[in-house]
């Protein structure tokens, strides 16, 4: 209480006793506790040196705006220089850089750990022949595989013996086989090693122990996109971040005494991901509401972006619902038949619909999720090239005549430039020299009208 009025916390400034003390000022005290504080500390810290816009102004010009000098005139405004963007180097950064104080720190210190697949690391090499071969050569040790060098040598020396890892090797820390890969830069120091043999003799990458532990560095492992693409290697770095003391890319994906051949199934043995019982939930529903097409979209769907933990199980089981269209569109194309068993040529057809829709996706063979490769479809007889669709019949059905006729009509339009583009092109259809052409231009230009005369030109000559 006082003058009679109530005063709670809500009428005290958040502050520091320490702080207040220390500096003698006023002094505010806010916590950050969304991201949103983290995003608003380092846009100032990254958002680079302070801008000045200036302008540089000549003397006629100046004396244009100036009561003594009415009669002369500046040159034309050039808007374009008229500002020019610098960098404004105050008094306060200007010592500060004199000094050579420091402009920044980090803490605390972060290493990038690499993670890749057996035989898929990067290598740096320049455009020389000779050294190329030499860092293939080379570069064998990576961080990862160092990694499982020293926690295979330890098992070797040790473990495996039913001896005790000694202090001598341990330096206050842990051993190997209890280390995680992300941390090993607490206890041990990375070696890239020599490849080029400038600095002394060839050596490959090595991890080393620390003569001083420093439990304060920490290592990142470089994210992994959890995309079908990047499935194997996503899986990989799961396994890694739970996995402590792998002895190689194979004992990582040994789980409870039992080598899984993918990460995908060691994590699953992990308990890292899940089954697949939402996909069959997304799949039994589909089969039940949505025509087979639209099933094998969602299948490509899930194959694409679900990464699902065995797709060759939902594909035996819904291969049926699947492949419904093409068995009646068999029964409907084969008089006299009345069995609407689905048979395994409608599934084929099926896979050959699953296969093209794959096609624009990094991963897009069959094997790759490890579904059922389709053979190639019969040459269809005279009944079934008549039961297909009207535009697949409409640009099978060419009269050449006409065809060339139209090709002639459009070649007389063509511009000289559209005739030397149109001109090289062809002449390389039918040398077959298999080159890739690009046309480049405005719209309106006549870049489709060039494309039509080559299709036109083609069909006269009977390529269909």
């Amino acid at each position: 209480m006082k003058n009679g009025r109530v005063v709670t916390n809500q009428d005290v400034v958040p502050h520091n006793i320490f702080l207040l003390k220390k500096y003698n000022c006023h002094i505010n005290v806010e916590i950050c506790h969304s991201v949103g504080g983290t995003k608003y500390m380092y846009k100032y810290v990254y958002k680079g040196p302070d801008r000045v816009m200036y302008k540089t102004k000549e003397r006629q010009e100046s004396l244009d705006n100036e009561p003594d000098h009415p009669g002369v005139r500046g040159p034309a405004r050039d808007e374009i220089k008229e500002f020019v963007d610098a960098r404004y180097c105050s008094t306060s950064e200007a010592c500060w850089h004199t000094l050579e104080f420091k402009m920044g720190n980090q803490h605390p210190k972060v290493q990038r750990m690499a993670v890749h697949m057996p035989q898929e690391h990067t290598i740096l090499y320049t455009a020389d022949e000779e050294e190329t071969r030499e860092a293939l050569r080379r570069n064998i040790e990576t961080q990862l595989t160092a990694f499982f060098t020293i926690c295979q040598q330890e098992y070797s020396m040790y473990t495996s013996r039913g001896l005790e890892v000694p202090p001598r090797i341990l330096y206050g820390g842990p051993p190997a086989q209890e280390l995680l890969y992300r941390d090993v830069p607490k206890w041990y120091t990375w070696d890239g090693g020599n490849s080029n043999g400038n600095r002394g003799p060839i050596r490959d990458g090595s991890w080393s122990h620390r003569k001083q532990p420093n439990p304060r560095k920490i290592g990142r492992v470089r994210h992994i996109a959890p995309t079908m693409e990047c499935k194997e290697i996503f899986h990989l770095r799961l396994c890694l971040n739970v996995q402590p003391g792998p002895r190689s890319f194979e004992n990582l994906r040994t789980v409870n005494g039992v080598v899984h051949e993918t990460y995908h199934e060691a994590a699953f043995a992990l308990g890292l991901v899940e089954d697949d019982r939402e996909w069959f939930f997304a799949m039994e529903e589909s089969s039940v509401v949505a025509m087979p097409c639209q099933i094998r979209s969602l299948f490509v769907i899930i194959l694409t972006h679900g990464q699902p933990m065995d797709p060759r199980s939902l594909w035996d089981k819904y291969k049926d619902d699947m492949s419904m269209d093409f068995m009646h569109k068999r029964v409907r194309n084969t008089p006299g038949t009345t069995d609407r068993t689905v048979l395994p040529v409608d599934h084929n057809y099926a896979l050959l619909d699953i296969q093209s829709q794959l096609q624009p996706f990094p991963k897009n063979q069959m094997s790759d999720y490890h579904l059922p490769t389709p053979t190639a479809p019969p040459v269809p007889t005279e009944e079934e090239s008549a039961s297909q669709f009207s535009e697949v019949r409409e640009h099978l059905s060419i009269d050449k005549d006409v065809e060339k006729g139209t090709f002639e009509e459009l070649l007389e339009k063509l511009t000289d430039e559209q005739t030397e583009a149109f001109n090289k092109i062809n002449q390389s259809v039918i040398d077959t020299d298999g080159q890739c052409y690009f046309l480049n231009g405005a719209g309106g230009c006549g870049k489709t009208t060039v494309a039509k005369t080559l299709i036109y030109t083609l069909r006269d000559h009977g390529d269909k």
